[in-house]
């Protein structure tokens, strides 16, 4: 039987008189606000213990054929961790700023539209101005000091490809939001006294806004890479293995190409000592993700527990959609993430 999963345009708002609207979805929501959820864990809570129980973030992978670019402001309302990290293919020299903080030191946005994320010290910076109405999302920051060379970057995103946008049972009542756009862009990298330009024709940039009432137990797995094909034509994928409810209906899963989206069946992530496998049940993906970099963390203070890997590296591989679209992602660079964490 052939895969399919519907996607629809979205409502004004995420949750709607108090109950999450559950999909995937091609249209941003204007309104998004996860804590009107009634009861999202089964029993009436205040307004902030909703909120720290509502792990956020905004994140971007950006880059061409020699750079790769990673950057996150992240909210686990317990602690924060703020990243800016900078690749380049050919050295493999990597360039990574990182700094575990307070929450309160950041800002994540509610939504794309007129909207701010952000953390801004001496020493890291990251800044999404999210400008959706007018298509675009500007990012901006900077990394200096920690024994490591001073950077800076300032991309202009355009939101020019349909993106995914889910939201997606943990549990009756109880979801997760994300919005995730492949975009080409323009704009600058500075590492000391190199300058990069990013040209729109060759540059990509894909972006996430997320927002979930994550298990206290959190596991999942995902890999994700974008770039040009000889024909210049922009395409990429997303591909996540999570903790929702009934991945063949529910899951964020897809493939971009040519400004459009496709949906894509369930997942798995098998790992050996060479490389990770990517497949589905459906015979679409056949992916293979080799990591260059070991970017890994291992934390257990108790009631807190982390088991965190997030390599960049190169893919080799097929995704097919039977009768639509076959698209080789052999040589192209992007990253995955196996996280394991108890919070």
């Amino acid at each position: 039987m052939m895969y399919s999963r519907r996607v629809i345009n979205s409502k004004n708002s995420l949750v709607e008189n108090g109950v999450y609207t559950w999909g995937t979805f091609n249209t941003a929501f204007k309104n998004v606000n996860p804590l009107d959820a009634h009861r999202p864990f089964g029993f009436p809570l205040p307004r902030f213990i909703k909120n720290f129980r509502l792990k956020e973030w905004q994140a971007f992978q950006a880059g061409n054929k020699d750079w790769f670019i990673f950057g996150a402001v992240y909210n686990a309302k317990i602690t924060a961790v703020n990243i800016l990290s900078v690749y380049h293919r050919k050295t493999g020299i990597l360039h990574h700023y990182q700094k575990l903080t307070g929450t309160s030191s950041l800002s994540i946005a509610s939504g794309l539209f007129d909207s701010r994320s952000s953390y801004e010290s001496k020493d890291l910076s990251l800044v999404f101005e999210n400008q959706l109405e007018k298509g675009i999302i500007g990012i901006s920051g900077f990394g200096k000091g920690m024994d490591l060379p001073q950077l800076e970057i300032a991309l202009k995103c355009f939101h020019n490809t349909e993106p995914i946008v889910i939201s997606q049972p943990f549990g009756k009542n109880r979801g997760l939001y994300s919005h995730k756009a492949l975009m080409s862009i323009d704009g600058v990298l500075k590492i000391e006294n190199q300058v990069v330009e990013f040209d729109q024709n060759e540059s990509f940039c894909i972006m996430d806004d997320h927002k979930g009432y994550y298990p206290y137990s959190v596991k999942y797995d995902w890999v994700t890479a974008a770039g040009f094909k000889e024909n210049g034509v922009l395409c990429g994928f997303n591909l996540t293995d999570n903790q929702v409810r009934n991945h063949e209906q529910y899951n964020e899963n897809c493939l971009w190409y040519d400004g459009k989206m496709y949906p894509l069946p369930p997942i798995k992530i098998i790992r050996n000592n060479e490389y990770w496998e990517v497949k589905d049940c459906h015979g679409w993906v056949n992916l293979k993700f080799f990591p260059k970099t070991d970017n890994r963390i291992r934390q257990n203070f108790l009631i807190v527990k982390s088991d965190y890997e997030g390599p960049y590296g190169e893919f080799e591989g097929v995704i097919s959609i039977p009768e639509k679209i076959s698209v080789d992602f052999t040589s192209f660079f992007g990253m995955g993430e196996k996280k394991r964490y108890r919070m």
